[in-house]
């Protein structure tokens, strides 16, 4: 009877493992496709993908705050800035306490009533897409966008950077991931793959320079373990050209 029993735990075991792998597959596909259908803005299924990216899978990043702060905090000189793609708020929180005038925004509108329900409650955070930033033309000294624009769909990823660039009075800082995200190729969060030419070429074509000054001191500096590789941590350091 124990033998029945435990022969029976483990086909259970087996068949809920291979379900569940045969799911991740499902929505890795599923992804990769509406990365590629024809849209102008965010999608439902982009704000659903990520509240689930936070919530149900408790992905809590801290890029942007171990990586990058400290560079900026070191090299830029600026009063406002914007931390868009802010997730759970570390980098905007350091901001806020070091006396900067930062504003945040990300596309999970659970993140935000949850995890950043208070800076939200002060109008210091708002629920928006790269693609479609709510704030005036020349807003910041500069915006700070850490690990957020290889999440993009290359649909999108254009629109994105010109609003980044909109916003900005002068200083833009990104670090964005060459690589994917994902172990075994399940579940790929990072919809735009290319190489740094790729994403400097959008970039210079929308009346930015590069910092190389700073560029030149930071890169290389830092390396961070995306999905199964360690590689260095990629900065994109760019003057807004009056």
């Amino acid at each position: 009877m124990t033998n029945n029993i435990n022969k029976r735990i483990k086909i259970r075991h087996i068949i809920k493992s291979n379900l569940h792998i045969v799911r991740r597959h499902f929505l890795s596909n599923l992804d990769k496709i509406w990365n590629y259908l024809p849209s102008k803005s965010i999608t439902w299924h982009e704000r659903l993908k990520y509240n689930r990216y936070y919530n149900k899978y408790n992905h809590i990043t801290r890029c942007g705050f171990d990586y990058a702060i400290k560079y900026v905090i070191d090299n830029v000189k600026f009063l406002t800035v914007l931390d868009v793609g802010c997730g759970s708020g570390f980098s905007l929180r350091e901001f806020i306490r070091l006396g900067y005038d930062a504003k945040g925004t990300d596309i999970s509108d659970w993140l935000i009533k949850n995890e950043l329900k208070d800076l939200y409650e002060k109008g210091i955070v708002f629920c928006a897409p790269a693609e479609t930033l709510p704030f005036p033309d020349d807003s910041f000294d500069l915006v700070f966008c850490t690990d957020v624009l290889e999440h993009i769909p290359p649909k999108n990823v254009g629109n994105a950077i010109s609003e980044l660039i909109r916003v900005s009075k002068k200083n833009i800082f990104c670090t964005i991931s060459l690589n994917s995200s994902s172990k075994n190729n399940v579940l790929e969060y990072h919809a735009t793959i290319q190489p740094r030419q790729y994403w400097d070429s959008i970039f210079l074509a929308n009346n930015v320079k590069t910092n190389c000054k700073i560029l030149n001191k930071i890169q290389g500096t830092n390396k961070a373990k995306i999905g199964d590789k360690i590689v260095d941590v990629e900065y994109f350091i760019y003057e807004k050209i009056n």
